[in-house]
């Protein structure tokens, strides 16, 4: 009877425990992505034409009409980058 009594017990500990740590780490501070030398929110048009060199292509995302540039990249894997630049151009989003 006493072994009911403490499986219970031991289980709130460890339930208890992993809220703890959970808490720990969302006291992390957030820093934004990076890719090369661009950074989310900071970089702009012209520091991705810096890094990324000439676009493949260059205009207006289809459904959003959200300003685009598409690069060939290898890094890390082949393909292509395409980065969004809403005003005031400032770099939002990048899909490799």
């Amino acid at each position: 009877m006493v072994k009911l009594c403490v499986v219970p017990f031991t289980v709130v500990i460890l339930v208890a425990s992993c809220f703890a740590q959970a808490s720990k780490q969302s006291a992390a501070v957030w820093i934004p992505a990076t890719y090369r030398a661009l950074t989310m929110g900071k970089s702009t048009d012209r520091d991705a034409l810096h890094v990324l060199g000439q676009p493949l292509f260059t205009g207006r995302e289809p459904d959003t009409g959200a300003p685009i540039m598409t690069f060939a990249v290898s890094d890390p894997l082949p393909g292509q980058l395409i980065t969004y630049l809403p005003l005031p151009k400032a770099l939002r989003r990048v899909l490799l």
